[in-house]
């Protein structure tokens, strides 16, 4: 109809987001905090928009860090994912029979490089606007950081942070000391 509005209104704890009109078949469902936690756990590349309408236009500042962090974990997720097909291509199949024979070909189109940038800059967001937001047992801040060193320092082909340890012989040594040098690290521990 001319002059209706395009857009319905959600429910957010104890706030309200607009949805445009393409959204309101996926996104009409109640948005909590519980939900969207477990948004960052799905496979919906619908879920990147929902979240990025959460954490630009809902009023509340726990609610946004909630977003915002779901939203990093979720990307988070699709790329790692990419990095796992790339690996091992038999896992191709696999994931379209559990989420569609488009699925797979949708994430492969996304500029990986950009990806990264995003979820790093919302893992920074995170840590820096909603660091005391209560999440879970600890903090937003608490989290987002502990992705954003696991991004920098231990994802494949970063730069190894220093480690500080005994030889067997119980001679202190440090990684840094062989840098540049082939190394392997033989971790054991007995009963």
């Amino acid at each position: 109809m001319p002059g209706r509005s395009t857009a319905r209104t959600f429910r957010l704890e104890a706030s309200t987001v607009r949805l445009p009109e393409p959204l309101n078949s996926f996104f009409a469902i109640i948005f909590s905090a519980t939900n969207l936690d477990r948004m960052r756990y799905g496979y919906r590349m619908d879920y990147d928009k929902g979240l990025s309408i959460v954490l630009e236009k809902n009023p509340h500042r726990e609610v946004q860090g909630l977003a915002c962090l779901a939203l990093a974990q979720f990307l988070s997720d699709r790329l790692r994912m990419l990095r796992l097909v790339e690996d091992r291509p038999e896992l191709a199949e696999c994931y379209k029979i559990a989420y569609g024979k488009n699925y797979l070909p949708e994430l492969q189109r996304l500029d990986r490089a950009k990806l990264a940038s995003r979820i790093e800059a919302l893992f920074e967001r995170a840590a820096d606007d909603y660091a005391d937001v209560k999440f879970r047992a600890g903090t937003i801040g608490e989290t987002a950081k502990s992705e954003l060193y696991d991004i920098r320092y231990l994802s494949v082909g970063k730069l190894a942070p220093d480690i500080v340890g005994k030889d067997q012989d119980g001679k202190q040594f440090k990684l840094t000391d062989y840098r540049g040098k082939v190394v392997l690290l033989y971790f054991w521990s007995e009963f």
